[in-house]
């Protein structure tokens, strides 16, 4: 299991060790691939010969994602802390995570406080103005 915002930091730290420029809270206005990288913003451009972005999923609007990018709805819920009585009923000895993949997901797990984290996720939504297919569904994957 991984703590994403854990994940996330620590690769910021590993980055900027390792010298890499880092420009957050910048705005993006544009993207233009190829032997060098230009990233437009509102005062002026970054060149380098990659880029990583790090953005939400609410970014079509650049046109470099389009296509690649399918945003989901997700959310977590936690039950009160459980006692070792509650967790040995539930048969849970080992603590393992357990999960559903049916559509995306339903993850179950214990955390370190002993509380159910339930996680998933069941829908699909729309942003930037996704066309839609005839049959109703987000036409996500439709390339320009």
């Amino acid at each position: 299991m991984i703590n994403p915002a854990k994940l996330a930091t620590g690769l910021l730290d590993l980055s900027r060790r390792a010298g890499v420029e880092v420009h957050e809270s910048t705005p993006v206005t544009s993207i233009d691939a190829g032997p060098t990288i230009r990233v437009g913003t509102p005062t002026g451009s970054v060149t380098a010969p990659l880029a990583l972005l790090a953005t939400n999923a609410y970014s079509g609007h650049l046109g470099f994602s389009r296509g690649r990018v399918l945003p989901i709805t997700a959310s977590s819920i936690a039950s009160a802390p459980l006692t070792d009585a509650q967790i040995s009923s539930l048969s849970w000895s080992g603590r393992q995570p357990f999960l559903d993949t049916r559509m995306l997901f339903d993850l179950f797990r214990l955390t370190a406080d002993n509380r159910v984290l339930l996680s998933g996720g069941d829908g699909f939504i729309c942003t930037d103005g996704a066309a839609e297919t005839e049959e109703g569904h987000p036409d996500y994957l439709r390339l320009e």
